[in-house]
C-alpha cells in the first residue's frame, strides 16, 4: 500500500481553479490503484492529485459507489 504526497508546498499555498487551497492529505491504496492513477495521470498529462481532483468532481465518487455494489452483488 502507498500514500500520496503531490505537489511543491509553494504550488499548493495558492487557490486554484477550483478556488481553493490545496493540502496534503494521506491515504493508503493498492499497488494496482496507485499505478492506475499514475498511468491516468500521464496519459492526460496532469498530476496526480488534479486527476483526483477532477475524477471526484466529476462524479466518480458515485460510480465507485456503484463499483462496490457490483462486487459485493458477483461475491453473493
Amino acid at each position: 500500500m502507498m500514500s500520496l504526497l503531490v505537489m511543491s508546498e509553494d504550488v499548493r499555498s495558492k487557490p486554484g481553479i477550483y478556488g481553493e487551497v490545496k493540502k496534503q492529505k494521506c491515504f493508503m491504496l493498492t499497488d494496482f490503484a496507485s499505478d492506475e492513477i499514475d498511468r491516468l495521470a500521464k496519459e492526460y498529462k496532469m498530476t496526480r492529485s488534479d486527476l483526483l481532483e477532477r475524477a471526484i468532481r466529476a462524479g466518480g465518487l458515485e460510480s465507485a459507489k456503484d463499483y462496490q455494489l457490483e462486487q459485493e452483488k458477483a461475491e453473493s
